[in-house]
């Protein structure tokens, strides 16, 4: 977006809007969301993968965002993945890593190789899932595979009590790719947290930036933010 690294961003759109304004990212609001009123309901440590066009993930511990030290905690579409090419091949912002392993491109890739129908990742998905036998079970397979790669790694680090699944393929795939990622994470890993899909319906990062939005005026107006 034109303009959105500029010094002081969030200062000149608090100015220019006349109100106060903070800035998230998208993935970490669907997390807020998520444990406000979702899968994630009172969990003080989970992980939250989006998957979907594009992979990301928000890590919340002890009840707070994990951000890291330059705000990149969770960019987890960059990680080396087994498989996909590096940065060193692709170049910094290319598509390398987990992104080029489990991102809609790939996932839409992979499933047509099976013989899977869909005009975009999201309906090979669906398609995959609705069929799940045969070599659209096998497809649905190799991309959870793919998927748990990536959440293998994240849990092998962090160590979470929970693991969040939502964007467009895992919401797709529904209760069949869900376990079926469970299913191939625990093969991999020694901690074997729960993998659930997510529960926010509707738009999860609006869900979460009302979240936020309603925590701040609470603590504006009671002088103490909503309990977790």
């Amino acid at each position: 977006m034109p303009g959105w690294q500029i010094p002081g961003l969030v200062p000149a759109l608090s100015a220019g809007l006349g109100v106060p304004v903070d800035v998230e990212n998208d993935v970490n609001l669907a997390a807020v969301a998520e444990r406000a009123h979702g899968a994630a309901r009172g969990r003080a440590d989970f992980v939250l993968l989006w998957a979907d066009q594009g992979i990301g993930s928000a890590i919340v511990l002890g009840g707070r965002m994990h951000r890291g030290a330059t705000g990149g905690a969770g960019e987890v579409g960059y990680m080396p993945a087994p498989g996909a090419p590096t940065a060193r091949e692709t170049g910094r912002y290319g598509r390398h890593g987990l992104q080029a392993l489990t991102g809609g491109a790939a996932v839409l890739a992979v499933l047509r190789s099976y013989g899977v129908p869909g005009a975009d990742f999201r309906q090979a998905v669906a398609n995959a899932a609705r069929e799940a036998e045969g070599r659209s079970l096998a497809g649905l397979r190799d991309v959870a595979a793919r998927l748990a790669v990536g959440l293998a790694a994240i849990t092998s680090v962090v160590d979470p009590a929970l693991i969040v699944l939502t964007g467009g393929v895992p919401l797709a795939g529904g209760e069949l790719l869900r376990r079926l990622v469970e299913e191939e994470l625990h093969a991999l890993t020694i901690p074997r947290p729960p993998v659930r899909l997510s529960a926010v319906g509707g738009n999860p990062v609006l869900a979460g930036a009302l979240s936020v939005a309603l925590d701040a005026v609470r603590e504006e107006v009671f002088g103490s933010p909503v309990p977790a």
